[in-house]
């Protein structure tokens, strides 16, 4: 059997139920392995690497998160095929409360969809 992540498309609340979820709201500081680095408001946003060909891009605004892994800091964004991985979720109750998401829930959500990236990709077969 093989599996494929291309374009994978995640609903990360479907997985770990975290929509609004009492553990991801108070959220504290809590070890940040990852070291990701949250910034702004209204989008609420976060960029890394995770290797030399993993990027990713978090980011927050309206009612919605979404984070993005692509072989390039610039296919993140892009809109582009390129797409390794893409979880999204919706955040809060109010129009702008995922704008405002505070930066320790933002570093915990960022931080399940790239744990969940990572188990997905050490359980592709290779043929």
């Amino acid at each position: 059997m093989r599996k494929t992540l291309s374009k994978t498309t995640i609903k990360i609340e479907d997985l770990f139920k975290v929509y609004n979820n009492a553990e991801i709201a108070e959220a504290k500081a809590e070890p940040n392995p990852l070291n990701i680095t949250p910034y702004g408001n209204c989008p609420v946003q976060a960029e890394g690497q995770l290797s030399k060909k993993e990027h990713y891009y978090f980011r927050a605004r309206h009612q919605h998160w979404s984070l993005t892994i692509a072989p390039t800091r610039k296919d993140t964004v892009g809109g582009t095929d390129k797409v390794l991985f893409y979880a999204h979720g919706k955040w809060g109750k109010e129009e702008h409360d995922a704008g405002w998401i505070r930066k320790a829930i933002a570093i915990r959500l960022a931080t399940l969809a790239i744990q969940l990236y990572l188990v997905s990709k050490s359980s592709i077969v290779k043929s």
